[in-house]
């Protein structure tokens, strides 16, 4: 049985405690309510509930929340939070360690964003390997 691998890269900036704080409390609360709902909620991976959960911790319980980062951070309006994976799903020591926030861009979203040049001073690529 062989095992894949990915590299993940983004241009971004890890996020501060505090905002982790902020970003884990939304993603617990949106959790509890996905679990009760979702029937294939243990078929996916972590990766994949942490976005979703997100993504519903941005619509009901913490609006504006990936927006107020933005603005924090100075990044434009194409910037995302990142996940850097869980301990187990790494094949060694990586430069970000794992269960990190990242505020930034991904490649695929890199070619047409417009990033600002406030957000360029601070910001550096981030990379990292999963086994997927």
């Amino acid at each position: 049985m062989s095992t894949d691998y990915f590299a993940s890269a983004v241009y971004g900036v890890l996020l501060e405690d505090d905002d982790i704080k902020v970003i884990e409390e939304a993603i617990r609360l949106a959790r509890i309510e996905i679990e009760g709902v979702r029937e294939d909620w243990e078929d996916l991976s972590e990766e994949d509930k942490i976005a979703e959960a997100l993504a519903a911790a941005e619509l009901h319980h913490n609006p504006g929340l990936i927006t107020n980062l933005r603005k924090k951070y100075k990044a434009g309006p194409k910037a995302s939070i990142y996940w850097t994976g869980d301990e187990d799903s790494r094949p060694g020591r990586c430069s970000v360690e794992a269960g990190a926030f990242i505020l930034g861009y991904g490649m695929t979203s890199l070619p047409e964003a417009k990033i600002p040049k406030e957000f360029q001073k601070t910001a550096e690529w981030l990379t990292w390997v999963e086994a997927g």
